[in-house]
């Protein structure tokens, strides 16, 4: 609401109106009497509040008529306050006791100071959002940006307000329940906490259950001090439960007959309660995971410690595929750089103190420390040999170690060094205007380069026959030719030239204050401004630069200017540090916001947020494998991280054909029995088998005479006998033949030496959509376009039956037992079938959905379908509905269980898989890394691994760390943590 007077009236209605109502002002809705919101909600429950700007009054007059005629109970303007009452608590009151927030978009909203508090409280609340957009707006305020909002502007008040009811009475049951623990938990927090304010009994039991069903995904999600107000009674009841069953015991004592029947009722109420705790324990757990993955594994290891509750279990599963830190130890003050060696063994760490800590990048255990300087250590690297050590501070000193016994090998003056890429030579910058080279073998003066200004930086050029250097006051920056001690100009900054650096060897990027730009040096000319940044950060290989700003953005560009990618989650707090992984396929950004992400530099994806820092991340590194990072904040912590990480296999599409002519786009995988080969089909027309392990295509096959690169003799059959894109392929269940399904039409199953051993089909275009053997091997079914499934044996090629489905076939499948087949269509039908002559024997569902890639549990009981943007489990026997499995943003395009049918994984529009529980429907794993559309997914038959593949022309191998075995969950949850509980963590969530 917007109290400005004069301008739109609200506020105290005397402060607007002279104490008189405006003729046509609301009374309070639904009421008989004007009555505060907590009597409100006593009565029926108070729907929505409104926040709007009173410039916009007869709009929202007409809303609220509107939304009051279909049965709602809304709160507006100052007009449903009682007299007298304090204007500010009582519309402070009015949020508090609503289920929803409706705030009325426009330009004198979005500008409003009282609107923005309203929000803001709304915000702090947990209440559910509803923006509607009366008419446009330069911006929608923070909070509201990424709610869907009710477009008004083009429709009239009836369509609106139908459309804004439906927003506010969606999931009721849950909005009222969260509304209802707020205001208890609110009046909990009033009175200082007070015990007396707790819940106890059947409360917290009803209040622990709806907690805990968090995760289902319901919006708004509960607040921390919901989370708060059910750990604590939690705690309280479980203190008051020891107390009776103390009193029970003693009981006994006196009457041994009665105690033991009321003792074994006060077991089995523990043992309820114990349940009711446990699943509050996950909730707490999971609310947790966007904040301190670890304390979610924590807290998901107590609520199992309480009772092995699904909840718990899945709060686990969840917690171990967000906990990324396998280690963390601490140094003597904040940590201001860290760089690892380039073998990766060991970690050299800087702190605000001056002291220089080298560590095991393992385990954390120190190898030395030294007092290196008095003030911060700005910078910490390694020379390319690891043995060295450089470092620099605000002490005007740059020192050599040893990085094997900690000894000072040199002192030279200056305000930063940088190392050779060889780490024979050393550049400083000195504040008498000159760079200085020494040898890096014992800090020997090699050569002096006399600028005109106190210089503040000096690097060398990737090939290290260049240095750049910034001269301060001037603010100029220069390249130099080392061996001829001349340098050429790049420019005269007006602003405040911070760093400058190469990027290759014939570019320098440069960030001045208020921009960052890339320069040519031969041609001596401007190529590329990035815009302002805080860091920046040249690729390994020179193509790229990673800037990150000091509103949280990041952007990875080329060095002619073209943005690239940009992060798609911006940090919270100003971006500290950043680093490339060795390949230049990722990079990780750290900031004040405690948060470090690593991101995929193409897509700006983010792949792995590293949550947990206690202060800002400040510096971060990837180890030499790119499979780990280290992370230093503020509090002195360095962790050690393992990122979610797959096997990529590349290779389709790449002869010598054009790729727009001949596109590589991947449309299966399949795992050998043994699960240590899969294999792909795409359009390039090729089917390639690859060492999972490695990643590697496997050339040399069995039988092979000759493998011609760059295709195996079973790609190069498989290509020459289709002659068209393969749409499907699956390796036969001995591993010993591939069956593919081309665009022509036809199916044909080869042997890994190339030999074709079947081909099926009418050989139509378009003719068919998928295709599988049977559990021996023996038969295939195939999924055709003209409303028919065939099943064909593959020794003889003889058609053994033929299933008339009517509507285009999707997806044809054998049941375990090979007696029946199932399958699914464009009518959204799942059908079983007769496998001997094709009969049909039942409808299974008729709304599954379009979409192929359907799969069986391996006892037959149940099937699992793509449905939209979603996919659903289906009982085979009864046709129920199972399960539903929501998540995904885009067309789900395959779901597949794994072998113990505990899990599914599907693939999608949105460039990811998801791992979802098949009992309980939650989603456990996100899998990102993919640049474009998923066509399929599935689980090797161990079931520890995921394989996928995408129109990108890559598949991906994914250990799936979310299916583990519920006998090793607590084990795996153990060893993924690297602390306890501290004392303020206990007592919050443990009452002790």
């Amino acid at each position: 609401m917007d109290a400005r007077q004069g301008e739109t009236g609200r506020g105290p209605p005397e402060a607007a109106t002279g104490g008189t109502r405006p003729a046509g002002r609301l009374r309070p809705r639904s009421l008989s009497t004007l009555a505060p919101p907590a009597a409100v909600r006593q009565d029926r429950g108070l729907d929505a509040f409104i926040s709007y700007s009173h410039r916009d009054a007869e709009f929202v007059h007409q809303l609220a008529n509107a939304l009051e005629h279909a049965g709602l109970v809304v709160w507006i303007d100052a007009d449903d306050i009682p007299a007298g009452a304090p204007w500010r608590d009582e519309l402070g009151s009015g949020i508090e006791a609503a289920d929803a927030f409706v705030f009325v978009l426009s330009p004198d909203s979005t500008v409003s100071e009282e609107c923005a508090k309203e929000l803001a409280r709304a915000l702090d609340l947990g209440k559910r959002l509803v923006p509607v957009l009366l008419r446009a707006v330069d911006r929608i305020p923070a909070g509201l940006d990424a709610v869907q909002y009710v477009d008004a502007t083009a429709r009239d008040v009836a369509s609106t307000a139908r459309l804004t009811a439906e927003a506010i009475t969606v999931d009721r049951d849950w909005l009222r329940q969260h509304t209802q623990w707020l205001a208890r938990a609110l009046r909990w927090d009033d009175r200082g906490r007070s015990k007396g304010y707790l819940l106890r009994g059947s409360e917290l039991d009803a209040a622990a259950a709806w907690l805990a069903r968090q995760r289902e995904g319901h919006v708004p999600p509960p607040t921390a001090l919901h989370t708060d107000y059910v750990g604590a009674s939690r705690a309280a009841e479980k203190h008051r439960l020891r107390v009776l069953l103390g009193a029970a015991i003693a009981a006994v004592l006196v009457s041994s007959t009665f105690a033991v029947i009321a003792f074994l009722q006060r077991g089995e109420a523990i043992e309820q309660r114990s349940s009711a705790e446990s699943r509050a324990l996950a909730a707490a757990s999971v609310s947790q995971l966007a904040v301190d993955p670890e304390l979610s594994v924590l807290l998901g290891l107590e609520a199992m410690e309480e009772a092995d509750t699904p909840e718990a279990r899945d709060a686990i599963r969840r917690a171990l595929v967000e906990s990324h830190v396998r280690a963390a130890w601490e140094v003597s003050d904040g940590v201001s750089d860290l760089a690892v060696a380039p073998d990766g063994d060991v970690v050299a760490v800087g702190a605000h103190d001056g002291t220089l800590v080298l560590a095991d990048a393992a385990t954390g255990a120190d190898r030395w420390a030294v007092q290196a300087a008095g003030t911060p250590i700005r910078r910490v690297l390694f020379d390319a040999s690891g043995s060295r050590l450089l470092t620099s501070s605000d002490e005007g000193i740059v020192q050599l170690w040893d990085a094997v016994s900690g000894d000072s090998l040199a002192a030279v003056p200056g305000t930063s060094g940088a190392f050779s890429p060889d780490g024979e030579r050393i550049v400083t910058a000195g504040d008498d205007g000159s760079a200085r080279l020494f040898s890096a073998a014992d800090g020997r003066a090699l050569a002096e380069l006399s600028g005109e200004a106190p210089m503040t930086g000096a690097s060398f050029s990737p090939d290290g026959e260049s240095i750049v250097t910034i001269e301060r006051n001037e603010e100029i920056v220069r390249v130099w030719d080392v061996a001829a001690a001349r340098a050429t100009e790049i420019g005269s900054f007006d602003l405040l030239v911070s760093e400058a650096m190469f990027v290759g060897d014939s570019r320098v990027v440069v960030r001045a204050a208020f921009d960052t730009t890339v320069w040519d040096v031969p041609a001596g000319r401007l190529v590329a401004q990035l815009g302002m940044s805080f860091v920046v950060v040249p690729s390994p290989d020179g193509d790229r630069v990673l800037t990150a700003s000091v509103d949280g953005t990041s952007s990875v560009w080329t060095t002619d200017g073209e943005e690239v990618a940009v992060l798609r989650t911006p940090h919270g707090g100003f971006v500290r540090d950043a680093a490339w992984s060795a390949d230049g396929s990722r990079v990780m950004t750290a900031a004040a916001d405690r948060l470090a992400q690593v991101w995929d530099a193409a897509t700006g994806d983010v792949l792995a947020p590293l949550r947990a820092h206690t202060g800002s991340a400040n510096a971060v590194s990837f180890g030499p494998d790119g499979h780990t990072v280290l992370t230093g904040d503020g509090t002195g912590i360095v962790r050690v991280w393992d990122l979610p990480d797959a096997v990529v296999l590349r290779g389709h599409g790449a002869w010598d054909a054009p790729l727009d002519e001949r596109a590589a786009d991947l449309r299966s995988v399949d795992f050998s029995a043994d699960g240590e080969q899969a294999v792909t089909t795409a359009t390039d027309g090729t089917a390639r088998l690859w060492d999972v392990r490695t990643g590697a295509e496997v050339l040399d096959l069995p039988g092979c005479e000759r493998a011609s690169e760059p295709f195996s003799c079973l790609s190069g059959a498989v290509m020459l006998d289709h002659a068209s894109f393969i749409i499907d392929g699956e390796i036969r269940p001995d591993g010993e033949a591939v069956l593919t399904v081309g665009s022509d039409g036809t199916v044909q199953v080869h042997a890994l030496d190339g030999t074709r051993l079947g081909r099926f089909g009418q050989g139509t275009a378009d003719g068919l959509a998928a295709a599988s053997f049977d559990p021996s091997g023996a038969r295939v079914v195939a999924a055709g376009t003209d409303g028919m499934a065939q099943i064909w044996e593959v020794e003889t090629g003889a058609q053994l039956a033929t299933m008339r489905v009517g509507a285009a076939v999707t997806d044809a499948r054998f049941t375990p037992d090979g007696q029946f087949v199932l399958t699914s269509d464009e009518d959204d039908e799942l059908e079983l079938w007769r496998a001997d002559d094709g009969a049909h024997v039942r409808t299974v569902a008729e709304d599954a959905g379009e979409v192929g890639g359907i799969d069986l549990t391996a006892d037959g009981r149940f099937v699992v379908a793509p449905v939209d943007e979603g996919a659903r489990v289906y009982d085979v026997d009864s046709g129920a509905e199972v399960v539903t499995l929501l998540g995904h943003t885009g067309l789900v395009t395959s779901a597949s269980f794994s072998p113990d049918g505990r899990f599914v994984v599907t693939s999608g529009f949105d460039r990811t898989a998801r791992i979802w529980d098949a009992r309980t429907g939650s989603e456990l794993a996100v899998l990102r890394g993919h640049e474009d559309v998923l066509w399929a997914a599935t689980f090797s038959p161990d079931g520890r691994h995921v394989a996928t593949a995408a129109e990108d022309a890559t598949a991906r191998i994914w250990v799936c760390e979310a299916c583990t075995s519920d006998d090793e969950l607590g084990r795996a949850g153990r060893s993924a943590v690297t602390r306890e509980f501290t004392p303020a963590e206990r007592s919050r969530y443990l009452g002790g």
